[in-house]
């Protein structure tokens, strides 16, 4: 790795920490996800419930001490299936996310350095942006059918176009600067360019985009569960919550605004994680931020 890539790569990885830091509201939305992270996943030691046990005496009762966030129409704790349901949505975000942008940087590595390859990929990938996510997500699961597999693919279709591009717009701008030219004259192979003197750039970028990616995924999953093509109803996912607690909305509000709030949130707190490591990561963002001041 050059002396020029490895010590930007190494400077915006320190940054991380520093940016959480000195960004109260990045910090307290990083603490806040880590939260709701760690709750579903220790959600059977927190609930010390059965999020599928039935109590049909039980249906539809109110938020109160036996049960925080009330009883569903079949009478389960509503608490439970919450913070069970952050499981899958969690982890379909978080594949989906990494999946986008894995796939993404290969394309947009290759795309920004083969000016032959740039033309071709390009107008395919405006072709994928042309479809809706959402549609492309619905057609996919209802012919394969509801798995976590299915359900990822189909959310990360669509984010790979925006990741390719934006790596596109690093490689295109990195490759003309003199340590690649240098890199290039010396016979280094194309790939050991790309990943050692061209990749690093990419990191910080990829960091930010990754966390909207994240949020996107998780709103997708539970757009997908509350239409009723995503997982099935015995697999607790915040989507499903919600399309279940649709019909019984008017008596028991309880039943969507819990989970809706969880879901709320979670989106909120990763948006501004996101601005929060985008304001630090981006010079841009931070020379017109001296300037301002």
């Amino acid at each position: 790795m050059s002396t020029t890539g490895q010590s930007s790569f190494l400077s915006r990885r320190d940054g991380l920490l520093e940016a959480l830091l000195a960004n109260r509201i990045a910090l307290l939305s990083a603490l806040l996800l880590l939260a709701i992270a760690l709750s579903a996943v220790a959600a059977g030691t927190i609930t010390g419930d059965d999020p599928f046990l039935i109590r049909p005496r039980l249906r539809l009762r109110p938020p109160g001490g036996e049960f925080w966030f009330g009883t569903d129409a079949l009478g389960r704790d509503v608490f439970a299936l919450v913070l069970h349901g952050g499981r899958i949505s969690l982890l379909v975000g978080l594949l989906a996310a990494l999946a986008g942008a894995a796939i993404g940087t290969v394309v947009g590595l290759l795309t920004g350095y083969l000016r032959w390859l740039d033309p071709v990929v390009m107008r395919i990938m405006d072709g994928i942006m042309a479809i809706p996510g959402i549609l492309f997500a619905v057609a996919l699961v209802s012919l394969v059918g509801p798995s976590i597999v299915t359900i990822v693919a189909a959310i990360t279709f669509s984010e790979i176009p925006r990741v390719t591009r934006l790596v596109r717009s690093v490689v295109l701008s990195v490759r003309e600067e003199s340590y690649v030219r240098a890199a290039e004259g010396l016979g280094i192979p194309p790939m050991l360019v790309l990943l050692r003197h061209i990749l690093p750039s990419c990191i910080a970028p990829l960091i930010v985009q990754t966390t909207y990616m994240f949020a996107a995924a998780i709103l997708s999953e539970a757009v997908l569960g509350f239409l009723g093509v995503g997982f099935p109803p015995d697999v607790p996912s915040w989507g499903n919550v919600l399309a279940e607690g649709r019909a019984v909305f008017q008596r028991a509000p309880w039943t969507i605004i819990a989970p809706g709030l969880f879901l709320a949130v979670t989106v909120m707190a990763v948006n501004l994680l996101g601005d929060g490591l985008r304001d630090r990561l981006d010079p841009r963002l931070s020379r017109a931020a001296k300037v301002s001041s």
